[in-house]
C-alpha cells in the first residue's frame, strides 16, 4: 500500500519467515528502507527481511530486496526444568503451565529477544528462528521431553519425537492465523478492556487468537516495565470475566518469573533479606516498596493490596522460597544480624491459616531456621521446627505450617518429628477459639479455619494425617476436646521436659508463652529484655518491656489459671525458667513460716490479673 497523502513511490520494510510477513516500517526513500533492512538482518531476530515498492498507479507491489537473516548472536543454552505438563496438541502448549515451563527452559533466548513465553509461542518468526539455534533447540527439546516423560508414560526419546512434531504443528497454526483477526481483537481489547475477549471454557487454555492479541498488546510496552504496565492497564479497567482476569494474572506471573524482568521492574533487585522483603511486600500488597522500585512495581503493589492476583503471588513467593532455601547468607554481617533479620522476616510470611506460598515456603523457612538460628552449628530438625513454631503468632498458623511442610521432601524425610509437633499443637486446643488469640473477630477465625480446611484437601497430604486433623477440627467445632483417639494416628515421641531453674538464651523472637496457655513455667530475666503483649483484632498491643531482674509468668504459676498475656524474648535476652513444682515447694515453705505473707501474695496476684485483662 502507498502512504496516504503522498504521490510517487513508497517502500515497505517487512520481516517474516517466507510465509507470513509483518510490516516494520513504511518509508519514502529507498536508501532509508535499505538501511533499515540491513539493520534488521544484522539483529538476527528475524528469519527474513523484504522490501517492497509501491507506486501510485501500479496494480501490484514489487519486491526489490529480500534476504535471509544473518545469525550473528552468541551461543545460548537451555535451562533444565524439573517438571513440565504433557502437551499433545498445539492448544496444550498455550496453557499457563506449559508457558511457564517454556519460559524457564528457554530463558536465555527470551531474555535475548526481550519477550515473554506467551509472545514466543504465538510468533511464527521466533518459533522458526529458534530452530536455527541447532544446539539450543535440540537440547531444549530433549530436556523438555525428559521432564514430561514420567507423566506421559513414554520414553524420553519417544517424547522428544512427539515434541518436534508438535512444534511443526504450532508453527503452521501461527502462520495460518489471520493478521487482520489479531489486529481486530487487539483493537477491541484496547478499547473495551477484557470484556472484549470471547468467553472460554473454565480451565481451558486460551485460544491462539486470544493469546496472540494479548501478546501483541504486551509487546507494545517495549521494556519489561512497559510490558507490565500494559497488563496492569487491562486489569485496572475493571471489566471482563473471571477467566479473563485469571489469564492476565498468569501473564503477569510469567513476566515476574523472569529474573531480568523482575530486576528491571524493581530498579535493580537486591539480594538476601532485602530481596525477600521487597518480594513479600509486592506479593501481599502490604508494607512499602523501596523508592527505587518502578512506577509499574508500585502499581502492582497497590493492586495486590486491593485485589490479589493469586498466580502472580505464588510465583513471587516461589522466588522468596528459593532465596530462603538456599545456602547464601541473608545478610553480609552473619551471626546475630542473620538471626535478627530472619526473626523479623518470619511474621511477614504468615497468613491466617499457615504461611504464604504453602509447601515451598514452609520447607524453605525450616531449612533456613536450621542455619540461621543455631549459635555455633546448625540446629537439629526438631529444634528448628520448634523455634519456628514459637515465632508464629497463632496456633492456626503453626498448624497450617506443619500441614504445608508434611508433603514436602523435607517433611517426608522428617515425618516422625513433624507428626509429633502436629500432635503437640492439636493437644493445646480445648476449643476452636484456641486457634487464635482471645478477642479475635469471628470472621478472622472463620478465615483461619477455612484456610486449614483447604490445606487438609491437599492430595499430597498423607491420608492418616488428613483424617486425624480433620477429625480434631470437627470435634473442636462441636465444642469437644479433640481426644486421644483422633490423635492416635499421628502421635509420636512425647514432648521434651521443661528444663526448669536453668539459665538459657532463647532465640531472638522466641515466644516464651501465649495468652490462654496453661501456666507451667515462670521466667526470671537475667539479661536483655522481654516484651509482654496482647493480640486484639489481629494486632499486637505491647503492654510492657521487662529487663534484668524482672519475673514474667508467675501469676499463672501461682493460681493455676491460664496466661492473661503473651511474652516474647528480644535478641540477646537470657532467662531462667522456674517450674511449677519448684515454686510449689517454695510456697509451701512460705505457708508454714508466714501464712499472712502467703495470703498477701495470692491477693496481689488476683489484683494484677484483673488489671492485665484490660478493656474487653
Amino acid at each position: 500500500m502507498a502512504l496516504q497523502g503522498f504521490k510517487g513511490t513508497t517502500y515497505e520494510v517487512l520481516t517474516g519467515d517466507g510465509t507470513r510477513w509483518v510490516i516494520a516500517q513504511i518509508l519514502r526513500v529507498e536508501k532509508d528502507a535499505r538501511t533499515l533492512a540491513e539493520a534488521l538482518l544484522a539483529s538476527g531476530q528475524h528469519a527474513m527481511v523484504r522490501i517492497t515498492a509501491k507506486r501510485d498507479g501500479w496494480v501490484t507491489e514489487r519486491i526489490i530486496f529480500q534476504e535471509n537473516t544473518k545469525v550473528t548472536t552468541k551461543p545460548i543454552k537451555p535451562i533444565p526444568v524439573d517438571e513440565a505438563p504433557v502437551c499433545r496438541t498445539p492448544a496444550d502448549c498455550l496453557g499457563h503451565p506449559a508457558r511457564l515451563a517454556v519460559g524457564r527452559l528457554a530463558r536465555a533466548y527470551l531474555d535475548e529477544r526481550g519477550i515473554t513465553a506467551a509472545e514466543f509461542l504465538v510468533s511464527p518468526g521466533d518459533l522458526t528462528a529458534v530452530e536455527r539455534r541447532d544446539n539450543f533447540f535440540i537440547i531444549g527439546m530433549h530436556l523438555l521431553a525428559k521432564a514430561q516423560a514420567g507423566a506421559s508414560q513414554t520414553s524420553p526419546s519417544d517424547r522428544a519425537e512427539a515434541l518436534f512434531e508438535l512444534h511443526e504443528r504450532l508453527c503452521r497454526q501461527t502462520r495460518d492465523l489471520s493478521d487482520d483477526d489479531i489486529a481486530a481483537l487487539k483493537a477491541a481489547v484496547a478499547k473495551q478492556g477484557l470484556a472484549a475477549l470471547p468467553e472460554a471454557a473454565p480451565g481451558a487454555p486460551p485460544s491462539l487468537l486470544v493469546l496472540s492479541a494479548l501478546a501483541a498488546i504486551v509487546a507494545e510496552g517495549g521494556s519489561w516495565r512497559g510490558r507490565l504496565v500494559k497488563l496492569l492497564d487491562l486489569l485496572e479497567m475493571g471489566n471482563g470475566s473471571a477467566a479473563a482476569r485469571t489469564l492476565v494474572d498468569q501473564l503477569v506471573a510469567e513476566l515476574v518469573d523472569a529474573p531480568q524482568a523482575i530486576a528491571e521492574i524493581f530498579g535493580g533487585l537486591r539480594e538476601g533479606i532485602e530481596a525477600c522483603g521487597n518480594l513479600i511486600a509486592l506479593a501481599t500488597g502490604a508494607g512499602q516498596l523501596p523508592k527505587y522500585a518502578s512506577d509499574g512495581a508500585h502499581r502492582l503493589h497497590a493492586l495486590m493490596g486491593r485485589s490479589p492476583l493469586p498466580v502472580t503471588q505464588r510465583i513471587l513467593m516461589e522466588r522468596v522460597a528459593r532465596i530462603l532455601g538456599g545456602v547464601k547468607p541473608l545478610t553480609q554481617q552473619g551471626g546475630e544480624a542473620e538471626r535478627q533479620a530472619f526473626t523479623e522476616l518470619v511474621p511477614t510470611l504468615t497468613d491466617p491459616g499457615g504461611v504464604l506460598g504453602g509447601g515451598p515456603t514452609a520447607e524453605a523457612l525450616t531449612l533456613r531456621s536450621k542455619m540461621a538460628l543455631g549459635q555455633h552449628e546448625d540446629l537439629a530438625m526438631s529444634a528448628a521446627i520448634e523455634r519456628l513454631l514459637e515465632m508464629f503468632p497463632t496456633r492456626a498458623v503453626r498448624l497450617g505450617y506443619l500441614l504445608d511442610l508434611t508433603p514436602t521432601p523435607t517433611g517426608r524425610k522428617n515425618e516422625r518429628t513433624i507428626r509429633h509437633w502436629l500432635a503437640t499443637v492439636i493437644g493445646q486446643l480445648k476449643t476452636i477459639r484456641n486457634l487464635m488469640p482471645e478477642g479475635t473477630p469471628p470472621e478472622t477465625l472463620a478465615i483461619a479455619v477455612h484456610a486449614l480446611r483447604a490445606r487438609l484437601a491437599m492430595e499430597a497430604l498423607p491420608e492418616e494425617v488428613r483424617g486425624a486433623i480433620s477429625h480434631s477440627l470437627d470435634q473442636l467445632l462441636l465444642g469437644r476436646a479433640p481426644g486421644v483417639t483422633a490423635l492416635a494416628p499421628i502421635s509420636a515421641e512425647p514432648p521434651a521436659a521443661v528444663d526448669t531453674a536453668a539459665p538459657g538464651r532463647p532465640e531472638p523472637g522466641r515466644v516464651l508463652f501465649e495468652e490462654g496457655d496453661d501456666g507451667q513455667t515462670a521466667y526470671l530475666v537475667t539479661a536483655g529484655e522481654v516484651d509482654v503483649y496482647r493480640v486484639r483484632d489481629g494486632r499486637e498491643e505491647r503492654i510492657a518491656t521487662l529487663g534484668r531482674g524482672d519475673i514474667i509468668g508467675e501469676m499463672s504459676l501461682i493460681d493455676g489459671q491460664r496466661r492473661p498475656v503473651s511474652a516474647r524474648a528480644r535478641p540477646g535476652a537470657s532467662v531462667v525458667a522456674i517450674g511449677r513444682d519448684n515454686l510449689k515447694t517454695r510456697l509451701a515453705a512460705l505457708d508454714k513460716s508466714d501464712r499472712l505473707l502467703r495470703r498477701l501474695v495470692e491477693a496481689l496476684i488476683r489484683r494484677l490479673r484483673g488489671q492485665s485483662k484490660g478493656p474487653a
